[in-house]
């Protein structure tokens, strides 16, 4: 059964059973916040964290052990924001509020043993294998942003990252000779494509790549999403010019919604035909793209979000409340039953008779037999108890005397 992964401001990470939707385990290490977590491109059951305490690590789901902690001397200086595995899954990259981006080496001969053996459940009464410590990255830069990177992505031996600087880039690191490292290198590196945003300058906005590492996807906080083509013929091409999706759609009764907060992450599904966006709201937005059925769909025409054969819809086919309707009645259901019941008096009775407006006159001549006439000369027909009544003198004579 597939498993979901949950981690948050407590430093604990929660593993659910989506088939029995209860709790599988707790995964204890961290010390602070946990920021992203990652899953091995090969090994389902190895997982990578990033937390506030200014670690990655790198845990088996399987025996819950924790295999190595890459922190220390030459490590991030302040709280770890995103990771992201490589294909072969040998390396992965961290980014961090330092301003700059880790490359950690995963086939370290010491580090891969650990690895190898670390699903193997402990034995009773065996002793518990402590967690290897990591100080020293394979590559490390500052070149890249100027401000604290919050996301961070392998394509290929390309990465693309996001810093609040409006813009996403992509670049190659360029890696030293192959030595044995004692102190933490500072290599240099070879950017490739700035893609710009606008509304784009606020930390903790993630952006997206396909599967298929065709797309990418952003949001901002106006409320947008805009999506580039990254493939080799779209960047040959040298179109950089994203096409923008509004988390707008029309509801009920002509009335139109939209999101207008940040959108926080957006996320591609397995096979590029949908594009889901979180917004601030508590709201999420899903975007079909529409493939021409006499298109190849492995032909680069088709692949290029501006061409003719394939194109995404400017507005949203599914909008998905996180708060049901149904269950916006039953909390308001539970007030109803909470808060105290006023006590009314229906007005129509025997003793009091409303009489109708007469045509061409004035909206005052109004019978005076309705002890509750609003200013433009409507009964609502209630009236409020003694008892509120008095209160309400009491209240007004109070302001006077004020």
């Amino acid at each position: 059964a597939p498993w979901l992964l949950i981690g948050g401001s407590l430093g604990v990470i929660k593993v659910v059973n989506c088939h029995t939707r209860g709790l599988e385990k707790e995964i204890v290490g961290h010390c602070n916040d946990i920021n992203e977590l990652r899953v091995h491109p090969s090994d389902p059951h190895l997982l990578l964290s990033a937390s506030k305490d200014r670690s990655a690590r790198l845990w088996s789901l399987k025996s819950g052990r924790c295999i190595a902690v890459f922190t220390g001397e030459n490590g991030h200086l302040d709280q770890v924001l995103s990771v992201d595995f490589h294909l072969s899954g040998n390396l992965f990259a961290s980014a961090s509020m330092d301003h700059t981006i880790k490359i950690w080496d995963l086939k370290e001969e010491e580090l891969a043993q650990r690895i190898a053996g670390a699903h193997e459940t402990r034995k009773p009464g065996e002793k518990r294998i402590p967690s290897k410590i990591v100080q020293f990255p394979l590559f490390s830069t500052r070149k890249a942003h100027n401000n604290y990177i919050d996301c961070v992505r392998y394509i290929g031996d390309l990465l693309l990252s996001k810093s609040v600087e409006n813009q996403v880039v992509l670049w190659k690191p360029r890696f030293p000779e192959i030595t044995k490292m004692t102190s933490m290198p500072n290599n240099s590196v070879s950017k490739l494509v700035d893609f710009k945003i606008k509304g784009c300058d606020i930390w903790y906005i993630r952006f997206a790549v396909d599967p298929q590492f065709r797309f990418l996807a952003t949001g901002n906080k106006h409320g947008e999403v805009h999506i580039w083509n990254i493939d080799r013929h779209g960047l040959r091409k040298g179109n950089t010019r994203p096409i923008k999706l509004f988390a707008m759609s029309g509801g009920t009764n002509g009335s139109s919604v939209k999101c207008g907060t940040c959108v926080r992450q957006v996320c591609f599904s397995y096979d590029s035909k949908a594009v889901v966006a979180v917004c601030d709201n508590a709201t999420i937005w899903v975007w079909s793209r529409e493939v021409d059925e006499g298109s190849d769909a492995e032909s680069s025409e088709s692949c290029s979000v501006r061409s003719g054969s394939t194109s995404l819809r400017s507005s949203p086919i599914h909008f998905l409340p996180m708060v049901r309707e149904e269950l916006k009645e039953e909390l308001k259901e539970e007030l109803k039953a909470v808060r105290p019941s006023r006590a009314i008096v229906p007005v129509h009775s025997e003793s009091t008779v409303v009489k109708p407006i007469e045509k061409g006159s004035s909206k005052d001549s109004v019978s005076q037999s309705s002890p509750k006439a609003d200013a433009k000369g409507h009964d609502d027909g209630y009236r409020s108890s003694p008892t509120e009544t008095k209160t309400w003198a009491l209240r007004k004579r109070a302001r006077r005397k004020r």
